[in-house]
């Protein structure tokens, strides 16, 4: 088999799979994984493909906005036990931001459930309707814009909101994140609403499951260092989980 066919086989196994490794490659084509290590740099190079530790992903796009009926299912085992660990940080009396997103929503229904006095400030009208009957949660929704399909509040009007209050934590979203790339989001408003959260808060939290990381979005949102804490999945790629151990951040696998 001639280099071109052998690379054209790779771009359909990954086109069906999504993801492959190295040796699976090596075995299927019956080549060494030497070869195949020359052919995945070969089609990186030509913006062909992902390489990633010991294999290769599709080649994707910057990250897009999805709808929140469609995030709601996607790693929600994860995002549950993300949520535990945060809700670990929420002490009796504090004032905690929660960013708009799938991943609070759960932390949001188990502060609901909890046994803890605290006040709420929130971009995301789902939440904030989340936690109205909370008996022992005092809510603020920042009002603003609001984006279809998503909740999200939006606009100067939420951005002011943030620039006039102190809370003790910010629990923020991120729908891309990359250790040397920083974290993202799909528009420069969104980009803009979440800068403001992180200015409020005394301690900044990202909670992101793993298949946010390694990914980029159209507009930056800051560097990694900006965060005190982060709260992944045991899920995290060796790439990400080794760039996170160089960092001085503390990070939590739940």
């Amino acid at each position: 088999m001639f280099p071109i066919e052998r690379r054209e086989k790779i771009i359909e196994n990954l086109e069906k799979n999504g993801s492959i490794t190295v040796e699976a490659l090596a075995q299927k084509l019956e080549v060494t994984p030497t070869t195949i290590r020359r052919d995945l740099k070969y089609l990186e190079d030509n913006d062909r493909i992902t390489r990633t530790f010991g294999g290769a992903v599709v080649k994707e796009g910057l990250v897009e906005e999805i709808a929140v009926s469609k995030k709601a299912s996607a790693y929600q085992a994860e995002k549950k036990r993300i949520a535990r660990e945060a809700e670990k940080l929420v002490e009796d009396g504090q004032t905690i931001v929660l960013d708009a997103g799938t991943t609070n929503m759960e932390l949001a229904l188990l502060l609901a459930r909890g046994t803890k006095q605290i006040s709420v400030v929130t971009d995301d009208i789902l939440i904030a309707a989340r936690l109205l009957d909370a008996p022992l949660v005092d809510v603020h929704c920042t009002g603003g814009h609001v984006q279809k399909d998503v909740g999200v509040c939006l606009g100067g009007h939420a951005e002011a909101f943030f620039e006039g209050i102190n809370a003790d934590i910010a629990f923020l979203g991120a729908s891309a994140v990359d250790v040397e790339k920083g974290v993202s989001s799909p528009s420069m408003e969104k980009a803009a609403l979440k800068q403001q959260i992180l200015e409020c808060a005394r301690e900044k939290v990202l909670l992101s499951d793993s298949s946010k990381f390694g990914r980029v979005s159209f507009a930056k949102i800051c560097g990694i260092d900006r965060f005190d804490r982060i709260i992944t999945d045991a899920g995290l790629d060796p790439e990400s989980e080794a760039q996170l151990m160089e960092t001085e951040i503390e990070w939590i696998k739940a």
